[in-house]
């Protein structure tokens, strides 16, 4: 996890206090009683639903960026 989040930042420094907010945030949901309602098979299958969205959508976007590129290069550019 730490490497997804310098990779999408690319700023080393951004670490501490993203994890700092998700340590806080986790410790929450687990040791209070709120933590107990999503905890059930019907929060997991939104999360999975929400996760495999958000992965066919970056895909999607992927591959009309390479379609976009290749018709880019592909068009005439006149007399440049």
């Amino acid at each position: 996890m730490y490497c997804s989040v310098f990779y999408i930042t690319q700023n080393m420094l951004i670490i501490f206090p993203f994890f700092w907010g998700v340590g806080a945030l986790w410790d929450v949901l687990v040791s209070s009683e709120a933590g107990e309602e999503i905890k059930n098979l019907g929060s997991f299958a939104i999360a999975l639903i929400i996760l495999t969205a958000s992965f066919l959508w970056i895909l999607y976007r992927k591959k009309r960026k390479k379609e976009n590129a290749v018709k880019n290069f592909d068009s005439n550019l006149g007399n440049a």
